[in-house]
């Protein structure tokens, strides 16, 4: 049984009404005794009528669901992509793909995590650069072949400015083994 607390919402049992508990009273035993009951002050509805009290057994605690500010609630998946232009004139598409999952092992507790995927597109100098086609192709291997995947427990890792830092110095690494990766391609 928890605890009843100024504020709590509760549910009068014998009426089903959910109300408010806006303040607590003890009282004495009628029967000279040192014992002490605890009534809860249960506002139910507008008006002065609707604040009674109750002990107790005769009220429970009910869950509500909390209002969600949704100003400050951040969705996921989160894409980022880099373009970079290399040197022979081919461009690569960088998209990062930032994500939360929940890691559960036997014995162990459910525990948010992070994680980057990375995947690329790299763009021939004969062909039309099309930024869109680029990164859907970049984000298709973010899921299916990821270039990177870094992880984390740490739920407020994987910033805008990181990202783009880890995009950046793997477009370089593409950049730098462009052969190895247009090979891969092909297979």
């Amino acid at each position: 049984m928890s605890k009843i607390r100024i504020g709590d919402n509760v549910v009068v049992k014998e009426t089903n009404v959910i109300g408010t508990v806006v303040g607590r009273e003890l009282k004495k035993s009628s029967d000279g005794s040192k014992k002490v009951t605890v009534e809860y002050v249960v506002k139910t509805g507008d008006g002065f009528e609707n604040y009674k009290p109750y002990t107790r057994k005769e009220i429970e605690k009910v869950s509500t669901p909390t209002e969600v500010d949704t100003a400050n609630v951040s969705t996921y998946p989160r894409l980022y992509n880099y373009e970079h232009k290399c040197a022979d004139g081919r461009t690569v598409v960088m998209t990062g793909v930032v994500d939360i999952y929940h890691v559960a092992a036997p014995g162990i507790k459910s525990q948010k995590n992070k994680i980057l995927t990375v995947g690329y597109s790299i763009c021939h100098p004969q062909d039309e650069n099309d930024k869109n086609i680029g990164a859907e192709i970049a984000y298709r291997r973010a899921l299916t072949k990821p270039l990177s995947v870094l992880a984390t427990p740490f739920t407020g890792e994987f910033k805008e400015d990181f990202v783009t830092v880890i995009l950046k110095a793997k477009a370089q690494f593409v950049e730098e083994n462009m052969q190895k990766f247009i090979e891969r391609d092909k297979s």
